[in-house]
C-alpha cells in the first residue's frame, strides 16, 4: 500500500508492508520512507521530521530527477510559463529585457565569450526569479486575505532554488518558494501558496491542516497529483 505524503514542502512516497522497523530510502527518482504496516502515520511523520537534516544533507548530492533530458536553450526549444508554451528566441548583442510575445519568450543576450547557451540561462533563469518574486508575492497576498494568515507573514516572500521541494514555511511565518513552480499551470502555484500558508496556522501535517487547505481550495489533490505526475518537467533547465 502506498500514499503520497508532503512534509515540510517535501514530497515522500510512504509505502507499507509487514516489515518490522521504518526506514528512509533516497534515490534519483525522490524520497521513499517504508513503514510497518500497524505504524500510525504521526509517528511515522514524527520519525522523518526527526531525520531532517539527514535528508537534507544527501538530497544536495542528488541529481535531479530526468537530469539527463536537459533542456537545450537555443532557438525554438519549449519554454513554459504559468503552464503555457512559448518558443524561446535568442537575440545575440543586446542588452535589452527578457520579453514576452504571444507565442514567444525573447531572450536578449550580450556578446561574451562566456558559451552563448549558459548566457541565455543565466539570463533567464534570473528573468523567471524576478517573475517568481511579484507574482508569488502577489498570489500570498491574495490568499493570506481569504486566510486568515496576517499581511505580514506575505510582507518578504522568498524565492529559492530549491532541488526537490516546491515551497516552504519556517517555524518564524518565513514563506520561500521554488522559482521554478511559475512554469507550472496557476491553478499548481496556487496550492502550493495556499500550502505554505496553510501552516502559518497548523505547523505540521495533522488532519486540520488538510481541512484547511481543502476549505480554501477542494481540489487540492488535483495539483498535488499533478506534480507528482509531471514536477521533473519544471528541471530541465
Amino acid at each position: 500500500m502506498t500514499k503520497q505524503l508532503i512534509i515540510d514542502g517535501l514530497n515522500i512516497e510512504l509505502v507499507r508492508s509487514k516489515r518490522r522497523t521504518l526506514g528512509l530510502e533516497l534515490s534519483p527518482s525522490g524520497l521513499k520512507a517504508r513503514a510497518p504496516t500497524r505504524m500510525t502515520e504521526r509517528d511515522i511523520i514524527a520519525f522523518i521530521k526527526t531525520k531532517r537534516a539527514w535528508i537534507e544533507k544527501h538530497l544536495q548530492k542528488m541529481p535531479t530527477p530526468q537530469a539527463q533530458q536537459s533542456l537545450q536553450l537555443i532557438d525554438g526549444a519549449e519554454l513554459r510559463l504559468r503552464g503555457q508554451a512559448y518558443q524561446l528566441r535568442v537575440v545575440e548583442g543586446s542588452r535589452a529585457n527578457v520579453a514576452i510575445l504571444p507565442q514567444e519568450i525573447v531572450v536578449p543576450v550580450n556578446n561574451s565569450h562566456t558559451p552563448l547557451e549558459k548566457r541565455v540561462k543565466n539570463k533567464l533563469v534570473r528573468w523567471y526569479k524576478h517573475v517568481a518574486q511579484h507574482e508569488l508575492q502577489t498570489r500570498a497576498r491574495h490568499y493570506a486575505h481569504l486566510m486568515g494568515v496576517p499581511q505580514r507573514r506575505t510582507d518578504q516572500i522568498y524565492v529559492r532554488d530549491y532541488k526537490r521541494r516546491w515551497g516552504s514555511c519556517d517555524s518564524q511565518g518565513k514563506l520561500s518558494f521554488n522559482w521554478r513552480i511559475l512554469q507550472a499551470p496557476t491553478a499548481v502555484s496556487d496550492y502550493v501558496v495556499v500550502h505554505e500558508l496553510a501552516h502559518c496556522h497548523e505547523f505540521n501535517h495533522s488532519r486540520r491542516f488538510w481541512a484547511i487547505v481543502a476549505n480554501q481550495m477542494a481540489d487540492y489533490k488535483t495539483h498535488e497529483d499533478w506534480l507528482n505526475r509531471h514536477g521533473y518537467e519544471l528541471y530541465q533547465f
